[in-house]
């Protein structure tokens, strides 16, 4: 059964099924999935680096406040 999210600083940990991942076939693992919690709202994701032209480097840095990639 999957729990809210707990607060960990400014970022949150929000549990997951991983109990389902120990099932032998992709039918198990479906069926021990619990329907009833709200989908996940993070993904953990997050832009690691803004690839822009060399020549924009300056125009980036005034823009967005700090050094870019």
């Amino acid at each position: 059964m999957s729990k809210p999210h707990s607060e960990a600083g400014t970022a949150f940990i929000e549990t997951q099924q991983l109990h389902t991942a120990m099932a032998d076939t992709f039918l198990e693992h479906v069926c021990h999935l619990d329907i009833h919690t709200p989908p996940s709202t993070a993904w953990n994701t997050g832009i690691i680096c803004t690839i822009i032209p060399r020549g924009d480097h300056q125009e980036c840095v005034h823009s967005h406040g700090k050094l870019c990639c």
